[in-house]
């Protein structure tokens, strides 16, 4: 029937419209109507389509005749986001399904929306041959567990809705961090529907978010922004790039430090597949900082292999690093360059429970390390030159150790892995020579009071359940200048002119060794001992590793050791006033204890007119003292 042969006008009140046979009617719905002869049209409606008020709403049979002719649905909605999304989320049109969100966890929110949907005009049709389009405000939007469990909120913005795809501009925050969000979710495929574009500032609290432990190296803030493809819940590609300038940047185990201020932009590049990660490109680059590399992770995050051609980092590194991983899983790793600031990271391992032994015995990774380094620095500012380190080991045990080297003085360094053959007790040790201990000693504890000499340290392996290192120490021809506790021992006996020496040209040793323990956090000497021609001392107890940890020593003090023990070498008579090796006739008791930060000494005066063989009930009868671990609050500055 031709248009204008009918025409019949009439209101509609309380009515109810199904639109779709599978989504939430407009009801209680309000309007004029107009019937032409192929054409019916609703407008000026009103109604409710479950909590959202609709107004402004039109229903528009553009073709009565022939069957299947469109019909447009338009109206204006407002409510809260999760009721529209309610309605949007309904069969056929399930917007939200292929983003793998739920209405539910939108947890507050509200908005306005235009919306327009046609359908053919048939009974049964098709959710492709569903059309729709709209566009929405909103604010105050939160959704729950949006990205890594964590919570999008504060959301304000715009959305475009299309038949194929859904388009979300916002700002909000993320993880507590402020960010704008562009989201762009394809509707008519199946893989790669969701496309991100996220930039914003976030500093260490929020860096979680995006699964960077960015507390162990970042204070400050950082302006970022992401480009992501793929699924809401398994992206595809990710690509950040983050500008560094405002905050400070640390990296502790080569003590490099990037100040506020500082200039400094990063890029990282990842793609994720089904083998696992792939991050195709890690850069880092500013102002006494160069890196760049790449690295693989298999689907459980074990990391594949590595390749980094820059590593440098102004007082810390420069150096190239490679890691592959083994067809029996070790992770073999070589490192190669002109420099390398390893000081932290030998005081770390030195005063952790790895290399003092904890309770519990822990098992290692399999690994092997190959390095060769032109200057590599270690504590106390210890330089060596042209160092060659060669390192394997599996979960049960260690299979090599190497290390040659040369001090900036020239003096050769020797380390070696070697078998005790013992039967019971430690089956392997790592012996240390060099011509220069003083060295040695600074490099591996800090120790800045020796200077020179010649000798060697021997670490035992601990093979049982209770871990720890035992070891023995033997040098000779060094010289001590410093050392401030020993100074304290020779103020408490009075011995001026030691400290006077101590504290000028120093104090030549012509022999030391030592006995000492690695347990639990505690440094246990047993029969110390050093002599020269100005003194000997001898020395048992124990030390707690920390700034602040517990000292409890003993021993004797012996001046102008050469002549003084003339009378203790003399057949018979000497076994009477020398008591053990490296005292004299004449030798103050001595006795360290509090803490290594303010130690308290104290000497036994009666003790210097004493044989040797009396002067041990002065000292006291302990032995071994139990030590508890001080707080690991600081670094501890042991002394000779």
């Amino acid at each position: 029937m031709p248009d204008d042969a009918l025409r019949l006008t009439f209101d509609i009140a309380d009515a109810t419209a199904i639109y779709a046979e599978t989504m939430t009617p407009l009801t209680r719905a309000s309007g004029a109507a107009v019937l032409t002869g192929n054409r019916f049209v609703v407008s000026a409606m009103r109604g409710r389509v479950g909590d959202i008020a609709i107004s402004g709403g039109e229903i528009d049979f553009t073709g009565l005749s022939p069957r299947g002719q469109p019909v447009y649905y338009r109206f204006a909605a407002t409510g809260g986001a999760r009721g529209m999304l309610e309605v949007l989320n309904q069969p056929p049109l399930l917007v939200l399904q292929s983003a793998d969100l739920e209405p539910q966890r939108f947890i507050s929110g509200s908005g306005t929306a235009r919306v327009e949907i046609m359908r053919p005009n048939l009974r049964d049709v098709p959710r492709d041959n569903y059309e729709y389009k709209g566009s929405a405000t909103f604010k105050d939007l939160a959704i729950a567990e949006f990205y890594r469990g964590s919570d999008l909120a504060r959301a304000a913005g715009k959305i475009d809705l299309t038949t194929n795809q859904m388009t979300i501009d916002a700002d909000a925050e993320l993880g507590g961090a402020p960010v704008n969000i562009e989201w762009r979710q394809r509707l008519d495929v199946q893989a790669n529907r969701s496309q991100f574009k996220v930039s914003g500032v976030v500093d260490s609290s929020t860096g979680d978010v995006f699964g960077i432990p960015t507390r162990q190296f970042l204070r400050g803030p950082v302006a970022f922004s992401a480009d992501a493809k793929g699924d809401l819940g398994a992206l595809s590609t990710l690509s950040l790039s983050a500008d560094f300038s405002r905050a400070a940047l640390n990296i502790d185990p080569i003590a490099w430090v990037k100040p506020e201020g500082a200039p400094a932009s990063g890029e990282v590049d990842i793609v994720f597949g089904a083998d696992g990660v792939d991050v195709r490109k890690i850069a880092l680059k500013g102002e006494g900082v160069d890196l760049a590399g790449s690295a693989q992770f298999d689907p459980a995050g074990l990391i594949k292999a590595a390749a980094f051609d820059k590593v440098k980092f102004d007082g810390g590194a420069d150096v190239t690093v490679t890691l592959t991983r083994s067809l029996l899983g070790s992770a073999d790793v070589a490192l190669t360059g002109a420099y390398l600031n390893a000081g932290p990271t030998v005081q770390s391992f030195v005063e952790s429970d790895d290399a003092q032994g904890g309770s519990q015995k822990k098992t290692q990774p399999a690994m092997s390390l190959r390095a060769r380094i032109d200057a590599l620095e270690l504590r106390g500012g210890a330089q060596f030159r042209d160092v060659a380190f060669d390192f394997a080991r599996t979960p049960e045990a260690i299979q090599a150790l190497s290390l040659s080297a040369r001090t900036d003085r020239g003096s050769p360094l020797s380390v070696v892995l070697k078998e005790t053959g013992a039967e019971k007790g430690p089956r392997q040790s790592v012996e240390a020579r060099t011509d220069d201990i003083g060295q040695l000693l600074a490099a591996l504890f800090g120790v800045a009071s020796i200077q020179k000499g010649e000798g060697s340290m021997e670490l035992f392996l601990d093979a049982g359940e209770t871990g720890g290192l035992s070891g023995a120490f033997a040098a000779r021809n060094m010289r001590v200048i410093g050392a401030p506790l020993l100074a304290r021992i020779f103020a408490a006996g009075s011995f001026n002119g030691l400290v006077g020496l101590l504290n000028g040209d120093g104090i030549e040793l012509s022999q030391a060794v030592a006995d000492f323990e690695f347990r639990d956090g505690v440094l246990t000497l047993r029969d110390a001992r050093a002599s020269g021609p100005s003194v000997g001392i001898t020395a048992a107890g124990a030390i707690a590793a920390g700034q602040s940890g517990a000292v409890d020593l003993r021993g004797a003090v012996a001046p102008a050791y050469q002549v003084n023990s003339f009378l203790g070498n003399a057949p018979l008579i000497g076994d009477i006033f020398v008591n053990r090796e490296g005292e004299g006739v004449v030798a103050l008791a001595y006795d360290v204890h509090g803490t290594s930060d303010a130690p308290l000494v104290s000497v036994n005066p009666l003790s210097a007119l004493t044989p040797g063989f009396l002067r041990r009930i002065f000292e006291g009868e302990r032995t071994a003292p139990a030590v508890d671990p001080a707080p690991q609050n600081g670094p501890v500055q042991p002394e000779p």
